[in-house]
């Protein structure tokens, strides 16, 4: 219906309070306006790899939980550095990681297409969580998030109607074969 649930509003501030259903629908008016190229949520795997955008290290940008407030906007717990907001912070206002992603540590946690589930014990490429379950997938961490809870492994779940302040979503676009 268009209709902004955030609170706080603004044109460079991240849309939160979105539930999972909300944004899936969201999602399907972008792709019946737009047509070519299906836009969706990213899978949890396909999340982390942008995220970690080739690092094997704990952030993006290395292992120094000192530096996360150049990087995302996530609550100081145990670095003691405020990162300058206490709330969500405008889209970009912190450096990209190597991919040029921005706020992929922190800002608001992000919903991704996955149920959650335990992790496949067989090695798989590109996988894809559990087809049922109760709750969905949300990465990235927020502005509340302690700095491990920030990290592109860590992951979070909730009900696909739950509505939090600290909720958004990234989507993407599906590559034309």
């Amino acid at each position: 219906n268009g209709d902004n649930p955030s609170d706080p509003k603004g044109d460079d501030l991240p849309v939160t309070r979105v539930s999972w259903n909300d944004a899936q629908r969201f999602v399907a008016k972008l792709n019946e306006k737009e047509k070519g190229a299906p836009y969706r949520f990213p899978t949890e795997a396909e999340w982390e790899f942008a995220a970690r955008a080739g690092s094997e290290a704990q952030f993006s940008f290395g292992d120094d939980v000192d530096e996360l407030p150049a990087y995302g906007n996530c609550g100081s717990g145990k670095t003691g550095k405020s990162d300058g907001f206490e709330g969500p912070a405008p889209v970009g206002s912190f450096k990209s990681n190597p991919w040029n992603l921005y706020d992929v540590h922190g800002n608001v946690f992000e919903w991704v297409a996955d149920w959650f589930g335990p992790y496949s014990a067989i090695p798989a490429i590109d996988p894809t969580g559990p087809a049922t379950g109760k709750d969905r997938v949300r990465r990235g961490g927020s502005w509340k998030s302690i700095p491990e809870s920030c990290r592109p492994a860590d992951r979070s779940r909730s009900g696909p109607d739950e509505h939090y302040q600290d909720t958004g979503l990234r989507i993407a676009r599906s590559p034309i074969l």
